[in-house]
């Protein structure tokens, strides 16, 4: 297979210690003592390294899914897991994870960007090199295993944004990164894309590419990261050779608020649509459904009030009778409001609401910190999130009189990073997140 323009920030070359876990506390944690610190290195000493890519490839996310859908399959056996404690050299920020050897492999990085990795393999946790163990702060790392190497896939230092992660394209075997120009570089040619500095780039499979474009301060809500958003959507192919498709303008002096939308098929006509979340100063936000030719197909009433925003979060099949929904956060920062959405026609409408949870802390680039499975193993997928305080997760399910929470686990501290989902198909799901006591918490079977 072709591989071109393929930074590794570390090849995984041993792991440092093996750390015995404790014998489990009444409150089912185990926790893993005298982990490995992550070594100071220069980030700008990248050496070019092929990883074998191939269709078993595993991805580790931010965000969980390369199409912005926080949406992963397999079953868990949520609440009865067993919580993993690993304490960390610093505070987290960014947690992904992945399938590995018998077990799986998390990596978390820190404030100062200092990453820090472990296996864990039956209910133990080996702290795991990856060299240099540095990217650059508040980058969300890309985690890549093939077989039984791993690495933290990038691009090279001197160019590549910053505020975001490359994707790769698996279709042709080659990576793709925003420049610190806003350029999107792959395949070794670079398109004039105007990206959002701050844009995930999705992947949908088919070799194509998306992202938010047009950067605009029409908008200065700023609850982000900063006050910067998008008034355009651009579609780029890669195949035979990068270029760009159509970009797609927002009408009416709105923008779109957020750094990525979701692209999946929420009709049900096997082709891919594009949610986003619209915004302005007189209506606030409200969802919009987009087809890949840019129509706008439906969307959700706007909440009516400016400076007021919605955190669309994942679509699956929901519903109580396996309808296909879409979920989002309202005003993550006030109250934060659980909302299902069903589409009927042109409409986006609310089938059932619970409040008092978040996927957001406000001034963050964080808009991850929620994902959507079946975690507690019943056949129906929950969206699971912090309360406000972010001291505990629940598992929210649909049900016929509306929405409940399932399920609901403690903290004992404050949640800091993403929430990162690994199937381990028959071992089931789980889940890690990162904690301010510099804990990494992975919940297991």
């Amino acid at each position: 297979m072709k591989i071109t323009h393929l930074l590794i920030f570390g090849i995984a070359v041993a792991a440092l210690a093996t750390c015995q876990s404790a014998q489990p506390t009444p409150t089912t944690a185990l926790v893993i003592t005298d982990t490995a610190a992550p070594s100071q290195s220069d980030p700008s000493e990248t050496a070019t390294a092929e990883i074998p890519m191939s269709a078993s490839t595993m991805l580790g996310l931010v965000n969980n899914a390369p199409d912005g859908n926080r949406y992963v399959a397999g079953q868990g056996s949520f609440p009865r897991v067993t919580a993993l404690d690993i304490p960390l050299a610093g505070t987290p920020v960014w947690i992904v994870g992945a399938p590995y050897q018998d077990g799986s492999l998390w990596v978390v990085t820190l404030e100062d960007g200092g990453i820090q990795a472990f296996t864990i393999i039956n209910d133990q946790a080996n702290a795991f090199e990856l060299s240099p163990a540095q990217i650059p702060a508040g980058m969300p790392p890309v985690l890549q295993v093939s077989g039984d190497t791993a690495g933290l896939l990038t691009g090279p230092i001197d160019t590549i944004s910053a505020l975001t992660y490359p994707a790769w394209i698996t279709k042709t075997g080659t990576l793709a990164y925003f420049t610190q120009q806003s350029e999107l570089t792959t395949d070794g040619i670079t398109l004039p894309v105007d990206a959002l500095p701050d844009a995930r780039l999705l992947t949908g499979g088919e070799g194509n590419l998306l992202l938010l474009s047009s950067p605009s301060q029409l908008y200065d809500h700023g609850v982000l990261g900063d006050a910067i958003e998008a008034e355009s959507i651009t579609l780029v192919a890669t195949d035979p050779e990068p270029s760009i498709i159509r970009t797609i303008p927002i009408p009416d002096g709105k923008v779109f608020e957020g750094i990525a939308p979701i692209w999946t098929d929420i009709t049900g006509d096997d082709e891919k649509e594009i949610i986003v979340t619209l915004s302005n100063a007189g209506q606030g936000a409200q969802l919009a459904v987009f087809s890949g030719s840019g129509e706008l197909l439906a969307q959700s009433d706007p909440i009516g009030q400016g400076y007021r925003w919605r955190n669309q979060m994942a679509v699956a099949p929901f519903g109580p009778n396996g309808e296909l929904e879409l979920v989002d956060v309202l005003t993550p920062h006030i109250n934060g409001v659980v909302e299902f959405f069903q589409l009927h026609g042109a409409k986006l409408e609310i089938v059932a609401t619970v409040s008092g949870y978040t996927s957001h802390v406000i001034g963050t680039r964080n808009l991850d910190m929620a994902v959507a499975g079946d975690f507690n193993g019943d056949g129906q997928p929950e969206i699971v999130l912090p309360n406000q305080s972010l001291t505990t997760i629940a598992g929210i399910q649909r049900n016929i009189d509306g929405a409940a929470i399932t399920w609901e686990l403690a903290l004992n501290s404050k949640l800091t990073t993403n929430l990162a989902a690994v199937n381990l198909d028959t071992d089931g799901l789980l889940l890690g997140i990162g904690l301010n006591n510099g804990t990494l918490r992975v919940w297991l079977p």
